[in-house]
């Protein structure tokens, strides 16, 4: 097993290393400015992210903030709890300053009653959505026209439906979100980081599809200089979450835990021939779901293993752990959702095809009166929760048969 984790380790710092050329092999240059709401106020401890990476600050009480060695081009994400987020586009190649007024957020009373059952296709009737992710506070989708690959098209819309700007692109590809935060665009042979530049869409440092497959598909989130990555053992009964500080190359093992039916087969594994094992492991055998995320100051894992939700700070290290028993029932769709614009999380039960979405609160682990079902859709595909929002493509049963990307306002049941 440490031979193993040797090779996984160097997989890593190759994963790391690539992510940071990616970055370093470009230009980089030094980012100021000031940081006002429309009052001309400054606005202190505002947080400014380099989307894509680790790099990030806060503004100081007089709302000023300073960056440095920010690559060109890159997004710049302003958030503050009592403000609109602000993404801010940097395309110059000399030391820029940035000058942001923020907005204040609007609360609208009676929002959950005026929006009830509000649902509706984002998506053209004669388009068939293969894959969508959530991009900057924007939808990015991959749609093929009538069905065909040689009219496919990469589009940016915004949460209104309103089509910003589109890309066309050939034959089969796939949209993959990775731990840092970007999306790529994977195409039949060659994987492209994506960047929307306030006008229209670039496909950027272009990686071997097997290359990027083999170095970011187990790498699960980051925090301050740590790269988070997973790797399941014994028939995937065996879980273990590890970390890699990406300037020291320290490998610290962070969580580790393993089902009943694991240690039953690898107790008996070696009463097993080959043909078993394997039949054991694709017909029988589920890998456990124990999801880790990193929320606010702190990364979760939802132990489903041992009914607990298990905390750590943003350095790796354990907190507290809190019971767990919403799994326990059988329509538990076993999958968790996280909502990043609002850091709130969902465990989805299934009735029959028809999800139905209830908050967790992770800080006690149970689940709150907040109930929001997925309505008249049922068995909807891919489903993400943004700000509030379900996005989820669904096939419809008209005589195209197209899948289709619909957005709904969740509301209480």
């Amino acid at each position: 097993m440490r031979r193993n984790l040797f090779y996984i380790l160097v997989l890593a710092m190759l994963f790391i290393s690539m992510a940071i050329c990616n970055y370093s092999c470009a230009q980089q240059i030094n980012l100021s400015g000031y940081v006002i709401n429309h009052n001309k106020t400054p606005i202190a401890d505002v947080n400014i992210k380099v989307l894509g990476t680790n790099k990030g600050t806060k503004t100081n009480i007089q709302g000023y903030f300073s960056l440095k060695d920010v690559v060109n081009p890159s997004t710049i994400l302003f958030s503050h709890l009592s403000y609109e987020n602000y993404y801010g586009k940097l395309v110059s190649d000399k030391d820029s300053q940035y000058h942001v007024v923020l907005r204040p957020k609007t609360y609208m009373l009676g929002e959950i009653s005026i929006q009830k059952n509000v649902k509706r296709r984002l998506t053209d009737k004669y388009e068939y959505i293969s894959s969508f992710e959530i991009f900057e506070d924007k939808i990015i989708y991959i749609g093929l026209q009538n069905r065909r690959l040689n009219r496919a098209s990469l589009v940016l819309l915004d949460f209104s439906g309103k089509v910003i700007t589109k890309l066309p692109i050939e034959g089969k590809s796939e949209l993959f979100k990775d731990c840092i935060g970007n999306v790529h665009l994977v195409q039949s042979d060659t994987a492209y980081q994506l960047f929307y530049d306030g006008i229209k869409i670039h496909k950027l440092y272009p990686a071997s599809k097997e290359f990027f497959y083999e170095k970011l598909n187990d790498c699960i989130t980051t925090s301050n200089n740590l790269f988070i990555y997973k790797k399941y053992y014994n028939n995937n009964q065996t879980l273990l979450y590890y970390s890699v500080n990406s300037e020291t190359g320290k490998y610290h093992d962070m969580w580790m835990d393993e089902s009943a039916l694991g240690k039953s087969i690898f107790n008996q594994k070696k009463y097993l021939n080959e043909f078993e094992e394997r039949f054991y492991k694709e017909i029988f055998v589920k890998p456990i779901y124990c999801p880790m995320f990193k929320a606010n100051d702190e990364i979760i894992v939802f132990n489903h293993i041992d009914n607990t939700i298990d905390v750590f700070n943003e350095h790796g290290i354990f907190i507290d752990s809190r019971r767990i028993v919403y799994h326990a029932s059988k329509k538990w769709d076993n999958l968790i959702l996280h909502d990043e614009g609002t850091e709130s999380f969902y465990a989805v039960f299934d009735n029959g095809g028809i999800k139905t979405l209830i908050k967790i609160n992770e800080e006690k682990g149970t689940l709150t009166e907040e109930k929001y079902m997925i309505n008249g859709k049922p068995f909807p595909k891919n489903l993400k929760i943004h700000n509030g929002v379900a996005l989820f493509i669904y096939r419809d049963k008209d005589n195209l048969g197209y899948s289709r990307l619909y957005f709904q306002k969740l509301a209480h049941q």
